[in-house]
C-alpha cells in the first residue's frame, strides 16, 4: 500500500507538508536463530573448501612453464596426481553450493545501500558458481568412477592431444568462474565499504597474488607461479564468512524522515 515502502514519496496534503522516508541502511537482521547457524554453517563449509583448494595446489606444486604449461605433455594420467584433482573438484563443488545461498542473502541484506549494483555483484557471483559446479562436477564423476575402457589404435601424440583438448576446455569455464567472482566481489566491495572493508580487504589480497603469479609463468623459480595461486585462493576463502557477518550483522541506521514543508495555497 501507498506509504509502507520506505522509499515512498509520502503526501499530506490535510497537513500542509510533504514527508519524503529514505533509507541507505542495510535491511533489518532475521532473528531466526536457525537461520543464523544455518548461515555460518555454510560459511563455515565454503571457506574450509577454498582451503582444501588452495593446500591441493601448495602441497604438491609443479612448475609452470607459460601458458602451455597448464597442458598435459602425455595422454596418460599421473595416478599420484588423480585424488588431487578429486580432491581440488569437491572443494570448489562445495564452496559453490555453499557460497550460493550466502551471496543471496547478503544481496538482499545491502539491497538498500544500492540496489542496480547490488544485483549485478550478486548476478555475476552466482554465475560463476554455475560455471564452476558444470565445469568440475564431470570431474568428481571421473575420480569415483574412473572409465575401464582402454583407447584402442589411438597412439600417444592422439591421446596427447585429446587430453589437452580436455584441459583447455576445463580451463575455458575455470579462469571465466573465477574472474567473474572476482569482479562481483569487486563491486560489492565498493557498495559495503562503510560497512565492512575486510571484503574489500580479502578481494584485493586474493587479486594482487593472483596477478604476482604471472610472471613466474616465464620466469624463474617457475614453481612459484604454483605456490602463489594457492595462496590467492587462499586469501579467497576468507571472502565467504565475511559475507555471512555482513549478512548478520546487528546494526540497522536509518535516517531520520526528512519532512518539506509545501507552500501555503492563497
Amino acid at each position: 500500500m501507498k506509504g509502507e515502502h520506505p522509499l515512498f514519496h509520502v503526501l499530506d496534503k490535510s497537513a500542509g507538508f510533504s514527508m519524503e522516508i529514505t533509507s541507505c541502511s542495510l535491511m533489518p537482521v532475521s532473528k531466526s536463530k536457525l537461520s543464523r547457524v544455518a548461515l555460518m554453517a555454510l560459511g563455515i563449509i565454503a571457506s574450509l573448501s577454498l582451503v582444501v583448494c588452495a593446500l591441493c595446489y601448495i602441497v604438491a606444486p609443479v612448475p609452470i612453464d607459460g601458458l602451455g604449461g597448464f597442458l598435459p605433455d602425455s595422454g596418460e594420467a599421473d595416478p599420484s596426481r588423480s585424488w588431487l584433482t578429486g580432491a581440488y573438484a569437491a572443494g570448489l563443488v562445495a564452496y559453490a553450493l555453499a557460497t550460493a545461498p550466502i551471496v543471496a542473502v547478503c544481496a538482499v541484506r545491502c539491497y538498500r545501500l544500492n540496489p542496480i549494483l547490488v544485483v549485478m555483484a550478486a548476478a555475476w557471483l552466482e554465475l560463476s558458481f554455475v560455471l564452476e559446479l558444470l565445469n568440475n562436477l564431470p570431474l568428481i564423476a571421473r575420480f569415483l568412477m574412473p572409465p575401464t575402457a582402454t583407447p584402442v589404435g589411438l597412439d600417444n601424440e592422439a591421446l596427447t592431444y585429446l587430453a589437452q583438448l580436455d584441459t583447455l576446455d576445463y580451463l575455458a569455464s575455470d579462469v571465466p568462474g573465477f574472474m567473474l567472482a572476482y569482479v562481483g566481489l569487486t563491486i560489492l566491495s565498493v557498495v559495503v565499504y562503510r560497512h565492512s572493508r575486510g571484503l574489500a580487504i580479502i578481494t584485493a589480497a586474493s587479486f594482487a597474488l593472483f596477478l604476482a603469479n604471472i610472471p613466474f609463468l616465464w620466469f624463474e623459480p617457475k614453481i612459484l607461479a604454483c605456490l602463489l595461486l594457492g595462496l590467492a585462493v587462499l586469501a579467497f576463502a576468507g571472502f565467504p564468512f565475511t559475507m555471512v557477518r555482513i549478512s548478520l550483522h546487528s546494526t540497522d541506521r536509518t535516517r531520520t524522515p526528512r519532512i518539506k514543508r509545501k507552500p501555503e495555497q492563497r
